[in-house]
């Protein structure tokens, strides 16, 4: 009977994974036309701050002057902003920072170790009911240390819990290849590494990374650059899901490849990343036009 529920949860979790591509790609193509539109309101906002408000009633400034009405429909104070125009080069770092915290979060291994975790424990410790014990156990440790990590985020900065946790997750991944490369695999070990990987996972990469998505962007860019982010995310989680059956009797070889991936995507994007803790959005873009 477990093993059948085992077999259920895992379609169920590929459904999962499909559609969240799906969805993610779905948003990527609306936010580029949301992205237009933006564009378009943003210039007009910067051309009516360069309008009189006297003349708002006349030609096209009357047009402009619809944008930034009050409800009752009177104008509203104009007031002169500046727009921050971003290089290529500066454009081309914030991508590869999206694409890179994106992709080294799943690329970590963390699904496949949840979606495996009970195949994997029962097949060490030859027993079904240990295999489920000891996913509910990951399960739990999860919940926990992500409500533990929500805490310290206020108090440290997102750079350095993400690097703390890359580091952790990394060493995690190496210890388990070593474990499955020198037989017979230690299976107490083995859940040791699985638990302490979930709790740097959850205490760094699961929640900062999605911090990051939502507080580093610039507001003319933040669509585009979530949107490749998130797409990053789950094109990766897919192929580390779909992929980890086809290294079956040779798992160390895998978990290697987590390891290196998490420590030159994560560490590069990390360092690329402006640090976001207790700054403003207008802060941050200032930090981001000096690159």
């Amino acid at each position: 009977m477990l093993k059948y529920y085992i077999h259920i949860t895992k379609c169920l979790n590929y459904v999962n994974q499909i559609l969240q591509l799906i969805f993610s790609f779905i948003y990527i193509t609306s936010s580029r036309r949301h992205k237009q539109t933006s564009l378009r309101l943003l210039k007009a906002k910067h051309r009516l701050s360069h309008t009189s408000v006297s003349t708002y009633k006349t030609g096209s400034a009357r047009h402009l002057c619809q944008l930034s009405k009050d409800p009752i429909g009177h104008p509203a104070e104009v007031k002169s902003s500046s727009v921050i125009v971003f290089t290529k080069k500066q454009l081309f770092r914030l991508r590869y920072v999206a694409v890179a915290l994106g992709s080294f979060q799943m690329l970590t291994g963390i699904d496949a170790i949840i979606m495996y975790a009970s195949d994997i424990l029962a097949k060490e410790f030859n027993s079904y009911r240990i295999g489920i014990l000891g996913s509910v156990a990951l399960g739990v440790v999860n919940m926990s240390t992500v409500l533990v990590a929500a805490q310290l985020v206020s108090r440290f900065d997102r750079r350095k819990m993400l690097l703390i946790g890359i580091i952790g997750v990394s060493a995690c991944n190496i210890g388990i290849a070593i474990c499955y490369l020198l037989q017979p695999v230690n299976e107490l070990l083995l859940l040791i590494l699985m638990l302490l990987f979930q709790i740097f996972y959850c205490s760094g990469p699961e929640p900062i990374v999605f911090m990051f998505f939502s507080e580093m962007f610039p507001n003319e860019h933040k669509n585009q650059l979530s949107s490749l982010g998130y797409g990053a995310n789950w094109l990766t989680n897919i192929i580390v899901v779909f992929t980890f059956q086809f290294f079956e009797g040779r798992l160390w070889i895998l978990y290697f490849i987590y390891a290196g991936a998490t420590l030159i995507l994560g560490i590069s994007g990390t360092v690329l990343a402006p640090e976001t803790r207790g700054k403003s959005l207008d802060e941050i873009e200032a930090i981001i036009a000096k690159w």
